[in-house]
């Protein structure tokens, strides 16, 4: 099994101020951006750390991971 934690962050921007353009550099330069990006690093850290050393949850990580893997209907 090969365990990714993968994630998906918004840092407040402007209108039309997507990914890759100069009003998202701006707004990802600001304090309140940084302040975010740690906010979720340490959630995934913590999630991570909880993979690791409890037996029980990574069993339930590999079970969501198989059934996520089935087909929809």
């Amino acid at each position: 099994m090969n365990y990714t934690n993968h994630f998906v962050q918004a840092i407040p921007t402007i209108p039309d101020g997507r990914n890759h353009t100069p009003a998202f550099i701006k707004a990802a330069h600001s304090k309140v951006s940084h302040d975010a990006c740690l906010v979720v690093s340490k959630a995934l850290v913590a999630i991570d750390m909880q993979v690791l050393i409890d037996e029980m949850f990574l069993q339930k990580v590999k079970d969501a991971f198989e059934e996520d893997k089935k087909p929809r209907v």
